[in-house]
């Protein structure tokens, strides 16, 4: 019966099957009978707008309903009182444009009692009620509406275009009263993409791998939209990678990058027992918003393969810093006995007093500095000839997005710390013995290898 489902509005009894109109108002409460939802959904927009969990994501293919899965999910409630919902892109004129969101809005609810402020981008309904949209277009952005209006809703479009800290920042405005009938409404944080975009790695990560309600849209799910001319604009547009992304909806293709090749990694799930290991760790003591990140990439060698184990990567103050630098050592000791930590020591008195900071810091450890030489792309090399040639394989756990957005984007993206704490620990696998850093100007016998410093043990 569903297969004989149109896309059509819901004052037509004919396209929508009877047992399927009776499903939706079964499972989804609050679309058939509601006055701002004109259209009947979609079998899988159904499903999306089904799920009780309090995140989800509704991706693949374009032209699968997306956009229009969202405007009916925040409309869900809307006869709720005082319920508030924000719909969201990265600039004003996708939410502007024809399709778009807010003309799509105009259309559904320009014939009911909701009134719209054009100068605020919302709409109002009785009992207060308010359905609204925003561009997120920075960082900055996402930290105002984090210090705003609380909603029950939060719907990103297009969500792998907005960065994991706008992703993550805004949905501290999410809440609800603890009585009511609005203390009934379920919280929801919903995203709807296309694979692809900054974030493609993250959304990926956290919905596909980490198994959270994801539901795969493809452009046969639209029966409303010319599916043959569609295609054909796609087909003559579109590179390889993108037009595989946008028309089967492929999360798994992904596009060479200029030092990393993205899909040249293997992800698994476990490594082979018998691998030395070192932690490399590229140090910052910034907490600014643009400032860069501590990372430290702990990797194994195993038969000839080198193993990214985990990333710790985060901003904080030297002092939080540092904490969470003593406690990774020792989270690495219990969990993988004998772990090299290695720093990247910066020239100059300053990098030298860091140093010996570290030293003192990690008594008990074994431990040394570096100095590195060259530029970052340089230091990159060596991993990157083995990441790309298949030698390098990617033990999955929280991390794999951004690092991977990261090594994808390297060296024209923002941030270059993982590939650079990457790249030290690979030159401290590979070339055992090399000498490391003198601390405090003078040179120190180590106990690893020929040269570096020894710390935590005797000399």
């Amino acid at each position: 019966m569903v297969a004989a489902w149109t896309w059509a509005p819901r004052s037509l009894t004919t396209p929508v099957p009877p047992d399927f109109a009776s499903l939706i108002e079964r499972v989804i409460p609050g679309i058939e009978a509601n006055p701002y939802i004109p259209l009947f959904p979609s079998p899988r927009q159904a499903v999306f707008l089904g799920i009780e969990e309090r995140e989800a994501l509704f991706g693949g293919a374009a032209g699968g309903g997306k956009s229009i899965a969202l405007l009916m999910d925040a409309l869900q409630y809307a006869q709720v009182p005082g319920y508030a919902a924000l719909l969201m892109r990265r600039t004003y004129p996708e939410l502007a444009a024809a399709g778009g969101l807010i003309p799509v809005s105009k259309e559904w609810l320009g014939p009911t009692n909701a009134v719209y402020n054009e100068s605020r981008h919302q709409w109002t309904f009785p009992g207060g009620v308010t359905l609204s949209f925003t561009h997120v277009q920075n960082d900055k952005a996402a930290d105002l509406i984090g210090r705003g209006p609380t909603y029950q809703g939060l719907y990103y479009d297009e969500a792998t275009t907005f960065s994991e800290y706008q992703y993550r920042t805004i949905q501290s405005r999410l809440r609800r009263p603890e009585s009511g009938p609005l203390s009934r409404v379920p919280l929801k944080v919903r995203a709807a993409t296309n694979p692809g975009g900054e974030s493609h790695s993250f959304f990926k990560q956290r919905f596909l791998v980490e198994d959270r309600p994801f539901v795969r849209s493809l452009l046969t799910d639209n029966p409303g939209i010319d599916q043959a001319g569609y295609r054909q604009s796609l087909e003559e547009a579109l590179d390889p990678v993108q037009l595989a992304r946008m028309l089967d909806g492929d999360w798994d293709i992904v596009e060479a990058g200029e030092v990393f090749d993205r899909g040249a990694a293997p992800i698994v799930q476990e490594i082979p027992r018998g691998g030395r290991f070192v932690r490399f760790w590229d140090l910052a003591g910034s907490v600014g918003r643009d400032s860069a990140y501590t990372a430290g990439v702990l990797m194994c060698e195993v038969h000839g393969y080198w193993y990214i184990v985990d990333v710790q990567r985060f901003k904080r103050r030297p002092d939080e810093r540092d904490d969470l630098i003593l406690q990774t050592a020792h989270a690495d000791r219990e969990r993988w006995g004998s772990v090299l930590t290695v720093f990247e020591q910066e020239p100059a008195d300053a990098g030298i007093k860091q140093a010996n900071d570290q030293v003192r810091m990690l008594a008990g450890f074994n431990v040394k500095a570096v100095r590195p030489t060259g530029d970052k792309v340089t230091r990159a090399g060596p991993v990157a000839r083995q990441y790309n040639a298949g030698n390098v394989r990617i033990l999955s756990g929280p991390f794999l997005g951004p690092l991977l957005d990261e090594l994808g984007g390297f060296p024209s993206g923002k941030y270059k710390d993982q590939a650079d704490a990457l790249g030290g620990a690979f030159g401290e696998l590979r070339n055992v013995g090399i000498p490391g850093a003198r601390v405090g100007g003078t040179p120190k016998a180590a106990r690893f290898g020929r040269g570096g410093v020894a710390l935590g043990g005797r000399k």
